[in-house]
């Protein structure tokens, strides 16, 4: 299995419509995501992406098939020296271990591109254990919960906050095999 992060493209749009347009996978993301999920979203997704710089939003390929995305959100302010992951996998590629693989990948690239990260973390609806199992694959630690926060499909949901400290010798390990 051959897993990649890469930057996509507009050619990707058609594909990354028929597999982000999926209940599921809306009910695991923000309200940021939309629901339904159209190719002309996909395009206007892709146009953001373009902007980047460095890039901080990648599909995930498995050999050479798009399968999702993962991304980094830098913070500022106070909170500059933390960054939030994201991640999201279609359905008929769960249970796979790509997104374990893909977020591996996403921390080595985040390593070695943000130097001055120091702190990333991912947020997860108590309800998702595939999305937290990858964190913890990925030696993230789990800090909080925070309880009846989200309001997501109708509902209060907790959502766990898991984080990952990058030691400067950790650093150095995790960008030496990219």
């Amino acid at each position: 299995m051959n897993i990649k992060i890469e930057k996509p493209t507009f050619e990707d749009a058609d594909i990354i419509a028929k597999y982000a347009n999926n209940i599921k996978i809306w009910r695991g993301l923000t309200d940021n995501f939309p629901h339904p999920y159209s190719k002309q979203n996909a395009i206007d997704f892709i146009k953001i992406i373009e902007k980047e710089e460095p890039q901080r939003t990648f599909k995930i390929t498995k050999d050479g098939q798009f399968v999702g995305f993962t991304g980094i959100v830098l913070q500022e302010g106070i909170y500059r020296k933390n960054a939030e992951i994201g991640y999201w996998i279609a359905e008929e590629f769960w249970g796979q271990g790509i997104a374990s693989e893909a977020v591996n990948l996403l921390v080595k690239y985040l390593c070695k591109t943000f130097y001055d990260i120091e702190k990333i973390y991912a947020k997860v609806f108590d309800s998702n254990i595939a999305s937290i199992r990858v964190l913890e694959k990925n030696r993230f630690r789990k800090e909080a919960t925070l309880e009846q926060i989200a309001y997501k499909d109708n509902e209060y949901k907790d959502i766990h906050y898991y984080s990952f400290f990058i030691w400067p010798m950790m650093r150095l390990d995790l960008t030496k095999s990219i």
